[in-house]
This record gives C-alpha cells, sequence and structure tokens, in this order.
C-alpha cells in the first residue's frame, strides 16, 4: 500500500471517529433512538451519558464525587414521582429528583435540601434520566 492510500484511510478514519463524537454530542436523543433503535449496543453506547455527581444536593441517594450513568434516550413516560433526572437550569446541567408529575410540569427536589421544591420545570426539559452507577469513563 502506498503512502498516498495509508493518507486516505487515516483521514477517513479520523473523520469517521469525529463524525460520531459530533452526533454523539450533539444530535438530540430522539434522533438517535430513531436512527438505531433502542434496547441494542449501539444506543446504548450513544444513549449513556457518563456524570460526576458535585456537591451533596443529591446524597445520600447520590453521593458527591460517585460516578453515576444516565439515559439521554428515555420515553417521557418513564418519568414519574421519585426519578432521578438531569435537567438544564440555565447554563447549568443540575441533578434532582421528581416530586410531582403534574401534566407536563415537573416539581423538583433534591434529598439534601430537605423537602423543598428547588425547580419547576417542563418535562421537555430533562436532559437524561438516571440508569445506573457508573463503573468508569470519566476521569477524577
Amino acid at each position: 500500500m502506498d503512502k498516498k492510500t495509508k493518507n486516505i484511510i487515516g483521514y477517513s478514519f479520523l473523520g469517521l471517529v469525529v463524525l460520531i463524537i459530533l452526533l454523539y454530542k450533539f444530535l438530540p436523543s430522539d434522533v438517535i433512538t430513531s436512527l438505531v433503535g433502542k434496547d441494542n449496543p449501539a444506543s446504548e453506547v450513544l444513549c449513556a451519558l457518563p456524570v460526576k455527581v458535585m456537591g451533596d444536593s443529591m446524597e445520600p441517594v447520590l453521593k458527591a464525587g460517585e460516578k453515576v450513568k444516565f439515559n439521554k434516550c428515555f420515553e417521557t413516560e418513564e418519568i414519574g414521582e421519585n426519578t432521578i433526572l438531569m435537567f438544564k437550569d440555565g447554563s447549568t446541567n443540575r441533578l434532582a429528583v421528581v416530586k410531582e408529575l403534574k401534566e407536563e410540569k415537573l416539581a423538583l427536589f433534591q434529598p439534601n435540601r430537605g423537602d423543598q421544591i428547588i425547580a419547576e420545570i417542563l418535562i421537555g426539559d430533562v436532559i437524561a434520566v438516571y440508569a445506573e452507577k457508573y463503573r468508569g469513563g470519566i476521569s477524577d
């Protein structure tokens, strides 16, 4: 194989990797599931959102510094009382637990802050729902 062919293959591979990263980062979750389906290895990789818990507001449910996995590809029907989720709060992503669900609105609280509602959001503002404990992939 000559040098020109190797370069073409190398740049093609690099372009594919960059494309996959961009799709993972910016593609809406409903588009991901419509392209690759649900409950298969591709959707598990593309829908997983690893998070390192910052602060103690979610204790004792999630501990500060703990690495957990959220799911970006969820159905709105999966969200109910006591669902742990990530939502957009201005320019910040926050974690909270659903206290009440009223039509398309969610009342949220954080366990370490007591029973007080910290935010009311539209269900469309949910970024991801808690999937399971995450065991790697985020450096400390």
